[in-house]
């Protein structure tokens, strides 16, 4: 996966949305992903669920967040596709990139639109921080 640092949000920067059930942020291209079969998509979407809506193995997570993506490919344009990192919690471990997640200061049903302060780079999602002291979480 080849995730760019993304810092606009249709020209005004990146905002985190309450949206009902979820927390959702949008860009234009958070980055994209080539499928073996040379299909190109483009990230275009967060959305955090708490509780995964996935159980693996009889387990529901914490939190998993959806990248969704959509076909840039000719001939695959409208197709669709979604990564989900499921997020477990395990004390003394953080991520970077939860950092620029202002998580104390999140949108409400009465105020659902948040400025989200500097970019995002999904690529620090998927790194695992299990042996780094600190608070926050690990991915499995």
């Amino acid at each position: 996966m080849d995730y760019a640092e993304a810092n606009t949000f249709n020209g005004a920067g990146l905002k985190m949305i309450n949206d009902e059930n979820m927390l959702r942020i949008r860009a234009d291209d958070f980055g994209s992903i080539l499928t073996p079969e040379g299909v190109s998509y483009q990230a275009v979407e967060l959305a955090f669920h708490t509780p995964s809506d996935h159980v693996v193995m009889g387990k529901r997570y914490p939190m998993e967040i959806q990248i969704l993506h959509k076909a840039t490919s000719e001939g695959d344009i409208g197709k669709k596709a979604i990564v989900s990192v499921l997020v477990d919690t395990v004390p003394g471990v953080k991520n970077e990139f939860f950092e620029n997640l202002d998580y104390m200061n999140l949108p409400t049903p009465n105020d659902p639109e948040r400025p989200l302060q500097g970019g995002i780079d999904l690529n620090k999602l998927f790194q695992d921080n299990s042996e780094k002291a600190g608070t926050g979480v690990s991915f499995s």
